[in-house]
């Protein structure tokens, strides 16, 4: 229908009125009664809920004489709060329906919030103005401008894919180091995802993201969040009591995009990956026991004095900096020279091991599981099938030869 053609062309607002003709709806329920699944009315009502639309108009537009009055004319949008003010006004000339006069709400979020937030005003005409292209040639060697170059759709994406798995740590055989022991003496809790938290997660959920491998919409999970959230909440707590995810979450939408340098070469590009909302929502519950291990680890002094970040509160980065600069410069004042030597992790996200031995048992209780349950799910790709020009655009839903790339197990 044209209807789904209009929304998969990845428009932020989408507005479709006209003469449906189609009387016997009732719009208060969205059903017509008595009719088959193959009647046009029920194909409409389907068409509409697959793409997310809604429909604004809840009186009679049309009527003559003294036949029954109908709701013909329909307002159709993909954002409940687009359209306001919806005045119901007399027919022009001879017509025998009824003029619709509204308020067509576009960007209204950034208009207020333009003053308090102004990134906001700046996001959206980055977005407008930003010229979106594909992946281009790539060097056959990842890291080597001297080497030919492919065009080919289809090997592309394996060089993408053999340089993203080459930055992932390979775990050494053997024995893996035993770190000293420290005393605890408070033993940590083992905690489980309540239900009530996966429901706020799912209520909060922006209906406006797209879905993952699984085509299960955010915004059907937010309508029925009251009924999901006692099954998910089984499912989470079971994912992490076997240390595992279920592997339809381990499927993931791979867009490779461009950081810095030169555009042909692989190692320029990272991984980003759309996958499950409902993964997502596991991934959200991370925070909880994030919160869990700090208060242990504060509670049992387990946090060295040269700990800054995000890890405690009181003691960031800026505080850091400043006892630094206090120390060099009392250095200064004394005559000594001051020799600095910076270092940072390359590609940190995507080198972690997550194969490791615990010997305090306060703490295999829910650090180990949990940190063996998000590196099941966190681990880097493993192969793509194909490539699209048009990968990073929505029309990925609707073409089935879009690449996808598994995660290893």
């Amino acid at each position: 229908m044209l209807t789904t053609e209009a929304c998969s062309k990845g428009y932020s607002h989408i507005l479709i009125m006209g003469d449906y003709n189609f009387p016997e709806i009732n719009w208060d329920s969205w059903n017509s009664p008595g009719d088959s699944r193959e009647s046009n009315k029920y194909k409409f009502l389907e068409n509409l809920q697959e793409n997310f639309l809604f429909q604004h108009v809840t009186r009679p537009t049309r009527w003559r004489g003294t036949n029954t009055p109908h709701t013909l004319d329909l307002i159709l949008t993909n954002e409940e709060q687009m359209i306001s003010n919806l005045e119901y006004q007399s027919p022009l000339g001879k017509s025998d329906h009824c003029t619709m006069k509204f308020d067509f709400n576009c960007y209204t979020n950034i208009k207020k919030k333009a003053k308090e937030n102004p990134k906001a005003i700046w996001s959206y005409i980055k977005s407008k103005t930003k010229t979106k292209e594909g992946i281009g040639d790539l060097h056959i060697d990842p890291e080597d401008t001297k080497t030919d170059k492919t065009e080919d759709n289809s090997t592309k994406p394996k060089i993408l894919v053999d340089y993203f798995s080459s930055v992932f740590t390979n775990e050494p055989d053997g024995e893996v180091p035993t770190p000293n022991q420290v005393p605890v003496i408070n033993e940590i809790l083992k905690q489980k995802i309540k239900e009530e938290v996966v429901l706020k997660h799912l209520s909060a959920l922006k209906i406006d993201k797209s879905p993952g491998m699984d085509k299960i919409h955010p915004r059907l999970l937010k309508e029925i969040a009251e009924s999901i959230a006692k099954p998910l909440c089984i499912i989470f707590n079971q994912s992490l009591e076997n240390k595992t995810v279920p592997n339809d979450w381990k499927n993931a939408m791979i867009s490779a995009i461009f950081q810095k340098g030169n555009k042909s070469l692989a190692k320029n590009y990272r991984p980003v990956s759309l996958t499950s909302v409902v993964c997502k929502i596991m991934d959200m519950m991370e925070k909880i026991f994030h919160e869990f291990i700090i208060e242990h680890m504060k509670t049992n002094n387990l946090f060295s004095k040269k700990q800054y970040g995000f890890f405690i509160a009181g003691r960031s980065t800026g505080l850091h900096l400043l006892e630094v600069i206090d120390k060099w410069t009392e250095a200064l004042d004394q005559g000594f020279d001051v020799d600095c030597i910076y270092t940072d992790f390359m590609k940190a996200f995507d080198k972690p091991l997550y194969d490791f031995k615990m010997t305090n048992s306060a703490a295999k209780t829910l650090l180990k599981n949990y940190i063996r349950h998000v590196g099941s799910h966190n681990k880097i790709v493993e192969e793509a099938e194909m490539w699209k020009e048009h990968h990073r655009t929505k029309e990925f839903e609707k073409d089935k030869n879009i690449p996808f790339f598994r995660i290893k197990e």
